[in-house]
């Protein structure tokens, strides 16, 4: 018997961060307690999580009357100049303060964020004593700034600790502003620009992320979830990929909301608005890989559905209120789109292993429908076990949800082949 599998991806996390600069800190949000840290008070550089802390200057300009969504501020020579990621500012340019914050909230931009600190400071050098004054207030003991976007500076320094009491301050002192964190996607001129971090797709109660990278601290991501009533904040510096980097914060929430939970996990049905409390979430297998640069070992087992978490109405120009827009998406969609999860010498194992499949992801997957194809291969039948029923991004999210388990999984576009008749 011979039994092909067609593809399997390998578990990104397992690289893990590198040992020397690595950190991460997992805490409650409403308390302030510690659930999991390593190395939380290093000094790392925060790259653009810096603009975490030109953002929380803004929405203090903005709450105090200093400025307003559609006030237009003028961008120097000197902010036009500033090396990518930006949005391609020029000299002279005008630019709403809306579109700064979704600016550097979504598209990370040094341009904008030197064009508001030269508006709020004068120059970004005092604006930036600003940005350090301000992070000792809140506590952020080992942090200093040096300019508002996170370009390198060897004397811009802070640690995974200071950026959670960051985000920590941020939700509490602006709430009307901190769902800007949770944009995807920001249209300025004739292009739109993405949200750098995939976590909002594929982590059930993201609320916020924000990330960061360059070459001397690696990839670092701060994020926002909340279930079964906790909110968590999650931070790490220094990890090797985006990829990487989106899986590992995973990992650390889940070991944080079973950690503040005790296992007591949250769903929620966003067709009727009903939240559903659970003592036990049906879970696949557990799978736990060591994280090097960590202690211990994370388990990556409780991955939900992914949602869609709701923007702020006023950064669209709808006006200034804080209530969001919740909206239920049908992950499946029932498209023409599918996923593979193994291919086989035997009709059986793959009609069972396909079935398996969607089990293992119920509500992402309950609208899927079993379709075993066959195919010759070196003279050999395969039969190919696969799921159909979802659009691309139900296709890819599943995916992706397989793959940090170590689940062979690959999409299938429309129009892959016919279903094999059962024997």
């Amino acid at each position: 018997m011979v039994t092909a599998v067609l593809t399997a991806a390998a578990l990104l996390l397992a690289a893990g961060p590198a040992a020397a600069k690595y950190a991460s800190v997992v805490m409650n949000a409403e308390t302030g307690e510690i659930l999991y840290a390593v190395n939380p008070d290093r000094r790392h550089y925060p790259a653009s999580l810096t603009k975490m802390m030109t953002l929380y200057l803004v929405f203090e300009a903005v709450e105090s009357g200093r400025l307003r969504m559609d006030d237009e501020i003028t961008v120097s020579a000197r902010a036009a100049r500033q090396p990518p990621s930006g949005l391609g500012l020029r000299p002279g340019d005008r630019i709403r303060v809306r579109d700064v914050i979704l600016g550097l909230a979504v598209k990370s931009a040094n341009d904008a964020a030197a064009a508001i600190a030269e508006t709020l400071g004068g120059t970004e050098r005092k604006f930036a004593v600003l940005m350090s004054e301000k992070a000792a207030a809140l506590g952020m003991t080992g942090t200093s700034f040096r300019n508002a976007s996170g370009l390198p500076n060897r004397r811009q320094l802070t640690t995974a600790r200071d950026i959670a009491l960051l985000v920590q301050a941020l939700r509490r002192d602006f709430p009307r502003h901190f769902g800007v964190l949770a944009t995807r996607t920001f249209s300025y001129g004739s292009r739109t620009y993405d949200n750098h971090s995939r976590l909002l797709d594929r982590y059930d109660g993201t609320d916020a992320v924000k990330t960061g990278y360059i070459r001397a601290s690696g990839f670092n991501l701060a994020a926002s979830a909340e279930r079964a009533g906790v909110r968590l904040i999650g931070v790490i510096l220094g990890t090797r990929s985006p990829r990487a980097r989106d899986l590992h914060m995973m990992g650390l929430l889940e070991r944080g909301f079973e950690k503040a939970t005790q296992g007591r996990y949250a769903a929620y049905d966003y067709d009727r608005n009903l939240r559903i409390d659970l003592k036990v979430l049906p879970t696949p297998r557990t799978k736990v890989v060591r994280v090097r640069g960590a202690r211990g070992r994370i388990a990556l087992a409780r991955l939900t559905p992914p949602r869609r978490p709701a923007e702020l109405a006023y950064l669209a120009g709808e006006g200034s209120t804080n209530e969001s827009a919740s909206e239920a998406t049908d992950v499946a969609g029932g498209g023409a789109w599918g996923i593979q999860v193994g291919a086989f010498s035997r009709f059986a194992p793959a009609e069972r292993t396909a079935s398996e499949a969607r089990d293992r992801l119920p509500s992402l997957l309950a609208d899927t429908r079993v379709a075993v194809t066959a195919a010759v291969e070196n003279g050999l039948t395969v039969y190919r076990a696969r799921l159909m029923g979802l659009d691309a991004e139900g296709a890819a999210n599943a995916c992706d949800l397989f793959t940090a388990e170590e689940i062979a999984c690959l999409t299938v576009p429309p129009d892959s082949g016919s279903p094999a008749p059962a024997p």
